[in-house]
């Protein structure tokens, strides 16, 4: 489990949430009064029976009966009618507030940079944003009212009681302080082990979605009894520290009741020998033990708030943990709003690492893309490619140099505008649950009907969209799992076409599919790269050979950069790679020769966007069969360009 953190004084939890509580303070404010006035109202009852006992019992008068039992009905009445009113007003300001706090944490989650999710798991964050955040809804919409109820009965009681006979009040209040001993001697240990319990319940939840995004790849393996046996093992290793928390718990609660018998005990001496010494009345020995109830039923309700009130603060902490989290990256003051982009785009003495301590990751690159270029970056795994691609998108600051976009500092742009300009396809495309429309919409906000069948016409999947029983509503499910790996890539890049970005990243988006669908998605990107600066992040020849300019990645240091040609004449590490990646089954000679033989309009063809991706399938795919047992031994041995 992973550690909890510093634990953060409960002053600083309630100041940083007291905005969000005060903003409601009128309507909370009304709700005391409507507990205050509660209180008082239950404190009539027993004197309305002391009032029965000594006025009418002895008076033997009926009439003053019905009225007394009228009185109290209208007691009872009166004060449902205000306890509703202000339990009303507190489910309005808790719903209210704890809507404020999760909007508060999205947008703050929102802000974080790409690290902070790679190292915290899914399901915990959702567990924090649901069920820390709610636990602020309990306090306020259970705790508060049973809080200043109580305390508002425990004045008004003490206070009758005082009126009554100041001797009894003082032997019923002298054990209130061993009420505030052991509420206190208890607290920091269930506060600790509340705290516990709330983390492995994180950890559980982070786990069971984790088993429920990956449960095609469970099944496949045949896991399920293991993923069985292990998310057992966690919720039973749980049972141990919510018994230990409950068993505390009720030692506790069962002291204080036991003082409560104490202070019984000693109403029953006290008490009485007054009414034989006719010091106290019948009527007010009788009330006096109405009050007692009154007292310590309250008190007792106050220290069974220790455990909802610790579990509160622990959640209310985890929330207040990310909040005090610092985005990396931020928007500067000033920063330029960005209208539109030519994709003119310079790497300069760009180093980077993901952490102060940690090790450069790139070395001074040093990189252009004129607009309307295709750069493709090709290394070995780790050799820096997709964190290039991070800091293009600026979901990551340069650590040293700088990265100009058409001559500006990209850190001068406005981050939100700039992105809008920058448009992204993945090798696993990700789509949202909801219907297709929404998804090619999303990034574009307002589109028309005709907008978005003509991005998908152009993405190559309009013809199976109108396939579809529901065209283009039809809902995707999670992650897109109604579709193919191929409808999900077209979508993805009908987005992208929909978005019109000005500079486009593209992580190979063809390198899981099959044949069929990997020659439409490749059409449809095509389509898409024109008129743009584009970057790739190049397995495949096909997409190479299009490139303007490739760039050879190692150990985080640009090490060649050229054409396909170029670089394959001066026999460094991309030919290495293109031997090995792209050409088993041939030898490097006849790959130097073919390539020394193609006349210069065939170059200049494959440079051309549209063009590159559709030759020769046939000899494509007879080099493909031959090649494909030694290539899935290549690819399990990590040598993908």
């Amino acid at each position: 489990m992973e550690p909890l953190g510093e634990p953060i004084p409960f002053r600083e939890i309630i100041a940083a949430f007291s905005k969000n509580i005060l903003k409601y303070k009128s309507t909370l404010i009304q709700a005391g009064v409507c507990f205050f006035v509660a209180s008082i109202l239950s404190s009539l009852v027993p004197l309305t029976t002391k009032f029965i006992i000594d006025r009418v019992f002895l008076a033997q008068d009926v009439h003053l009966l019905y009225m007394s039992a009228l009185a109290i009905l209208s007691i009872f009445l009166v004060r449902a009618v205000i306890n509703v009113l202000g339990n009303h007003m507190l489910i309005y300001t808790s719903t209210h507030v704890v809507f404020d706090v999760r909007r508060r944490l999205f947008e703050h989650l929102q802000l974080l940079h790409l690290a902070f999710y790679e190292r915290e798991q899914s399901g915990k964050l959702v567990a924090k944003l649901i069920n820390d955040v709610a636990a602020l809804q309990n306090l306020i919409q259970s705790a508060l009212p049973v809080l200043s109820v109580n305390i508002f009965s425990i004045i008004v009681t003490i206070t009758i009681m005082s009126l009554l006979n100041v001797k009894l009040t003082f032997v019923t209040v002298w054990v209130v302080p061993f009420y505030v001993l052991i509420s206190h001697a208890f607290r920091k240990y269930l506060y600790r082990r509340a705290m516990e319990v709330r983390e492995r319940n994180s950890v559980v939840a982070g786990n069971l979605n984790e088993v429920i995004t990956g449960i095609k790849v469970v099944k496949s393996f045949g896991m399920e009894d293991q993923e069985r046996k292990r998310f057992v093992r966690m919720i039973r290793e749980n049972l141990d520290y919510e018994i230990d928390l409950g068993a505390m718990n009720t030692i506790r609660n069962n002291l204080l009741q036991f003082i409560t018998g104490l202070a019984i005990g000693l109403i029953v001496i006290v008490g009485g020998s007054l009414v034989i010494d006719n010091q106290l009345t019948v009527g007010a020995y009788v009330a006096f033990f109405a009050l007692h109830g009154m007292l310590f039923a309250p008190m007792l309700e106050i220290a069974n708030l220790a455990i909802q009130s610790v579990q509160a603060r622990t959640g209310l902490e985890r929330v207040l943990h990310i909040l005090n989290i610092q985005p990396q990256v931020l928007d500067r003051p000033h920063a330029r709003e960005v209208e539109s982009l030519e994709g003119h785009v310079q790497l300069q003495n760009v180093s980077f690492r993901y952490n102060a301590d940690g090790p450069f990751v790139l070395h001074n690159i040093n990189l252009e893309a004129k607009p309307g270029e295709v750069v493709a970056l090709v290394g070995p795994s780790g050799s820096g490619k997709s964190t290039i691609v991070n800091l293009l998108t600026r979901f990551y600051d340069v650590t040293e140099g700088t990265i100009l976009i058409d001559g500006m500092d990209l850190r001068n742009l406005q981050m939100r505008s700039y992105r809008r300009r920058v448009g992204i396809v993945l090798q696993e495309p990700f789509l949202f649950s909801g219907s297709i429309f929404d998804n090619i919409c999303y990034g574009k906000g307002v589109a028309t009907y005709d907008e978005v069948e003509e991005a998908a016409r152009q993405a190559n999947a309009l013809d199976f969209i109108n396939e579809l029983p529901e065209g283009m509503e039809t809902q995707v499910g999670e992650r897109g799992s109604l579709l193919s790996g191929g409808q999900r890539q077209r979508i993805s890049i009908a987005r992208a076409l929909l978005k019109d970005p000005d500079i486009l990243i593209l992580d190979e988006a063809t390198s899981s599919l099959d044949t069929q669908s990997e020659a439409k998605v490749q059409e449809a990107l095509e389509r898409l790269m024109v008129g743009r600066t584009v970057f790739v992040i190049a397995h495949r020849l096909s997409t190479i050979q299009r490139a303007t300019k490739i760039v050879v990645l190692n150990h985080g240091r640009i090490v060649e950069e050229g054409t396909h040609e170029e670089l394959l004449a001066r026999g460094g590490l991309y030919r290495d790679l293109y031997a090995h990646d792209f050409n088993l089954g041939r030898s490097l000679r006849e790959a130097e020769q073919e390539a020394e033989d193609e006349s210069d309009e065939d170059k200049g063809r494959r440079r051309r966007i549209g063009e590159g991706g559709r030759e020769s399938d046939a000899a494509g795919e007879g080099r493909r069969s031959e090649i494909q047992a030694p290539a899935r031994e290549m690819a399990a041995a990590g040598g993908r360009v």
